[in-house]
């Protein structure tokens, strides 16, 4: 599926588009703990937003905004099988614009079992529900803009993991999604096969077929297939992929890439990437061709920073994130440029609380598209404070 690489997002994003690639990549890199463990961690966040756009569109509507969320994390661990469970809402109270008060501006909910039966096989099933006022937060890959409105999606996600030898891996991904929204609904299945092969602990060959179907309802429909092969190399310090194939869109031939640079200094990493693929955005009944480019670094403390997935006591040392991105999508009539900055710096209080800051500012450009609500340009700046509190309760 879709490879997107930026995740740097307040609460919602952790979840966003594709359950998918966190299914695939908890394949490889997470195996479940040889002791039983049963965690549950309840956390509440509150928060003070100022966003100078709260409608998303051309005109400047700025409001203060307090926001609530509370969330709750289960996990359960066995010698050959980790369960997760995550919940959580967002209720919003608007200063000036009172109707656009709510207890469910936002809602992410999944669930994941992981199971690995024998050392060299493993296998994961997954569902999620995604519900928020800001379909931005949803079209993580083109970030297009397209007004305050409902977006709901539903989401089912399998993967099959086969180690061949003892360099050699087999991994087939399947994902279906359907989103909901003002003006109507996408459907999207696809699966993907990917077959790796490392001649060294450093280095990776491998190569990928990816299928998907669209469905836009009475507005049409698209069947893209991509077939490419890529190269990645990792040491103690530096790390970089490069993948490019070819695409065809609904018989349409096109040529793909995707690409990340990286280094790591210390408890320090910047990392570069690079993508063009074919997808779609909510609220938008069309295929889009979208370039994307993102700069990304962060500043983590010694010890693993804890997620909802992952939970435990917040670590001393104070966080760091920065990350700047643009993406141009292609549209049948015209085309929209998004660009974003996202900055965050967390500090714990204690084991149980952080206090974060986040500047987040989105700008988007449209050439020659008129349509889907995308006509002139939208501009969005929101700079939010937060207090989370997250007692950890392992058992």
């Amino acid at each position: 599926m879709e490879q997107v690489r930026n995740r740097l997002i307040f609460v919602t994003s952790a979840v966003a588009l594709v359950v998918l690639c966190a299914s695939a990549a908890s394949a490889q890199s997470r195996a479940p703990a040889p002791n039983v463990r049963s965690t549950v961690q309840p956390s509440i966040t509150a928060a003070v937003v100022y966003d100078d756009n709260v409608f998303g569109n051309g005109s400047n509507t700025p409001d203060s905004v307090l926001r609530v969320t509370p969330g709750i994390s289960l996990i359960r661990v066995r010698p050959r099988a980790v369960l997760t469970a995550v919940y959580f809402l967002d209720a919003e109270r608007y200063q000036r614009y009172s109707e656009l008060t709510t207890p469910q501006a936002r809602q992410t909910g999944t669930f994941t079992a992981f199971f690995s039966p024998t050392p060299r096989r493993a296998w994961e099933v997954g569902v999620g529900y995604f519900s928020t006022t800001n379909p931005t937060e949803l079209n993580t890959l083109t970030s297009i803009n397209v007004g305050r409105q409902r977006a709901d999606r539903w989401s089912t996600s399998g993967m099959f993991r086969q180690q061949l030898g003892r360099q050699t891996t087999f991994e087939v991904n399947y994902l279906a999604m359907r989103d909901q929204y003002r003006t109507g609904a996408t459907f999207e299945n696809g699966w993907e096969a990917r077959l790796g092969h490392r001649p060294t602990a450093r280095t990776e060959f491998f190569i990928r077929e990816n299928t998907r179907f669209i469905d836009f309802g009475s507005t049409g429909n698209f069947t893209r297939n991509m077939v490419s092969a890529g190269y990645g190399w990792r040491d103690r310090d530096l790390h970089w992929t490069a993948e490019g194939g070819g695409a065809t869109t609904s018989g349409e031939p096109m040529w793909t890439a995707m690409g990340t640079l990286g280094r790591e200094f210390g408890f320090n990493d910047i990392t570069g990437s690079y993508g063009r693929s074919t997808t779609t955005a909510i609220g938008i009944p069309t295929p889009i061709v979208v370039d994307y480019m993102d700069v990304a670094f962060t500043r983590t403390p010694r010890v693993r920073v804890p997620s909802a997935e992952q939970p435990g006591r917040q670590p001393r040392g104070f966080r760091f994130a920065f990350r700047v991105g643009m993406s141009r999508n292609t549209l049948p009539v015209g085309e929209a440029r998004a660009y974003r900055l996202w900055i965050e710096v967390a500090k714990p209080l204690s084991s149980t609380l952080l206090l974060v800051a986040i500047v987040d500012g989105t700008k988007q450009d449209t050439v020659g598209t008129t349509v889907f609500g995308l006509g002139g340009d939208i501009l969005r700046n929101r700079v939010s404070l937060s207090l989370q509190f997250s007692p950890w309760s392992p058992r």
